[in-house]
């Protein structure tokens, strides 16, 4: 449909850019799909982030880029349980914790003087 004015002109008075008017804007259809999706595999493999669970969508048939899926993953509050780290632990037996092979630093030496020289374990002297 023409109208009298210029699409220019139109633009300005509603205060839209130019661009808005030439393309149609493309919708997700898939959009609530995918995003069922990505939360079923993000409870089923909680320890999976959002690349990994990119991975999986795309076995299972999604034709979808890691960015969409980053993007919806923050959108629901999607998170990855932290690493918890490896902490040897000595008991007041000073014994090793339960499944360590390795002897804690602190059982065999006395760390509490500041002087102390720990020498590493593989060092030739």
């Amino acid at each position: 449909m023409m109208m009298p004015v210029s699409e220019r002109r139109l633009c300005r008075v509603l205060g839209q850019h130019r661009s808005t008017q030439r393309k149609a804007p493309r919708g997700a259809d898939d959009e609530a799909a995918l995003t069922e999706d990505i939360i079923a595999l993000a409870r089923q493999y909680g320890c999976y982030g959002y690349r990994r669970v990119t991975a999986l969508l795309r076995d299972a048939g999604w034709h979808v880029n890691r960015k969409r899926v980053e993007r919806i993953w923050r959108r629901e509050g999607l998170k990855v349980p932290q690493r918890q780290p490896n902490a040897l632990t000595v008991r007041t037996d000073h014994s090793v914790g339960a499944g360590h092979e390795r002897p804690v630093l602190g059982a065999i030496f006395d760390l509490s003087m500041p002087s102390h020289h720990v020498p590493h374990p593989r060092a030739r002297g």
